[in-house]
């Protein structure tokens, strides 16, 4: 007689649901070491590399203006801050003049 004919039905049944349980188990540890896996945050070289692989990519998407549109768009640059250097300026000159002479009044 084999070792399964001597077992009773009640041993059998016992011995295939530990079994079960014992796969069950494994299963569940295997999920939770993959998810633990996947949860993980990247550390710090991880991250200045990604920075500067997505910062290439991007810069390659730009559309770069070329030499004569970037020095016209310089030039109208800085006559617009010469103008309001010089509206400023003299908004200020003004204003001190006025109250140079609301002050000799009093």
């Amino acid at each position: 007689m084999s070792e399964v004919e001597n077992k009773t039905e009640a041993e059998v049944t016992e011995q295939v649901v530990e079994e079960t349980t014992e796969k069950a188990t494994e299963a569940k540890d295997n999920k939770k070491k993959e998810k633990a896996s996947k949860d993980r945050k990247p550390g710090l070289g991880t991250k200045i590399k990604n920075f500067f692989k997505n910062n290439k990519s991007e810069l390659k998407k730009i559309s770069w203006y070329g030499k004569k549109q970037t020095l016209r768009s310089s030039g109208v640059v800085i006559v617009a801050l010469l103008a309001v250097s010089v509206a400023v300026g003299l908004l200020d000159l003004g204003l001190n003049k006025l109250i140079m002479w609301i002050a000799t009044l009093v």
